[in-house]
């Protein structure tokens, strides 16, 4: 299966979806459409057992939404709509889905890598829900999955700073889902 913004492979028993809108995997219309048909491929496949998302290079994992593209020309609603629908699909998909977090994630990036099972953050990586900084909010529910993720005191910290958050702090004891991995030891499927 061919899509314009990811990269899409099946290996052994789980699929790898790639975000790969260089140079900073930035979230579109159409990333969004393609991860939603990427998920839908594979949810009924019991040959797949689980889902890794990561991002192309090795420098960001996604740096958010396209400002440029996802907010020109269409309805923002049903974008912002959409993409939620999206997030809430990896949140509840019916087999593990596993961010392997290869860089930074922020903004919509953050969101995408909080709605997924597992993350596992690179040494270098930063996290963090930057929107504030450019007077916006999370569009992508991310608002709601950080309080649940470490905490209503320390999500608000975050929230409202737009703080990018180091990999180690993002390993702490209130993100018990969440691993650090150099990326040495990763497959070379996600060494891309």
């Amino acid at each position: 299966m061919a899509f314009e913004t990811l990269l899409f492979a099946r290996e052994e028993s789980f699929a790898v979806i790639t975000l790969n809108r260089p140079p900073a995997n930035a979230i579109s219309v159409e990333l969004v459409r393609d991860l939603n048909a990427a998920l839908n491929s594979v949810e009924n496949d019991d040959s797949v057992r689980s889902v890794i998302i990561t991002g192309a290079g090795d420098r960001i994992f996604c740096a958010g939404a396209d400002l440029g593209s996802a907010f020109s020309g269409g309805d923002v609603d049903t974008f912002v709509r959409f993409g939620n629908s999206v997030m809430r699909k990896i949140e509840r998909f019916p087999k593990p889905v596993i961010a392997a977090i290869n860089g930074h994630a922020l903004g919509g990036g953050c969101e995408i890598a909080m709605a997924c099972h597992f993350r596992l953050v690179k040494e270098t990586a930063r996290m963090g829900q930057t929107e504030s900084n450019l007077g916006i909010m999370p569009g992508f529910g991310g608002s709601q999955r950080l309080p649940r993720l470490i905490g209503r005191t320390k999500a608000l910290e975050f929230l409202i700073l737009g703080t990018q958050v180091p990999a180690p702090e993002c390993l702490a004891p209130q993100s018990p889902s969440s691993r650090r991995a150099p990326a040495r030891s990763w497959p070379s499927s996600l060494r891309r």
